[in-house]
Formats: structure tokens, sequence, C-alpha cells
């Protein structure tokens, strides 16, 4: 059985790879920019509850974003 270990996969060594991270972070950066604006349009029809919501989903793929190669097992180097 292979088994894939993040320790020995780097980004550097497979250009396939890096594109699908590219393809994945434009992805990810669509669905902040979409939630960040849904949730402040519902906020400012009045739905604060529902608004709040997509804000808040907003911030997590933002956060997703900015630890991309940490949660996908990556070492930098």
């Amino acid at each position: 059985m292979i088994q894939w270990t993040p320790a020995a996969s780097t980004v550097k060594g497979n250009p396939m790879l890096l594109s699908l991270l590219s393809f994945h972070r434009a992805l990810i950066l669509a669905a902040i920019i979409f939630c960040l604006g849904y949730g402040s349009w519902e906020i400012m029809r009045g739905s604060f509850l529902f608004g709040s919501l997509f804000v808040g989903f907003g911030l997590g793929f933002a956060v997703y974003l900015a630890r991309l190669r940490q949660f996908l097992g990556y070492l930098e180097g």
C-alpha cells in the first residue's frame, strides 16, 4: 500500500501540484470575496444574523488561506 507522507512532499518538486495549489488559492479568494460581500449586503438589508454568519465564513476562509500550506502539511523551504 502506498502511503502519502506530508514531510516527504514538496511543492518545488512538482509543478503540477504548484498549479493545483494556485488554483485552490484562487477559489478560496473568490469564496472570501463572496462571503464578505454577501454578508455585508445581508447586514445592510437588516438580516444581522445571516449576514454575520457569512462574514464569519469569510474570515474563516481568510485564516485558512493564510495558513494553507500548514493545513495541507507542506514544509517551508
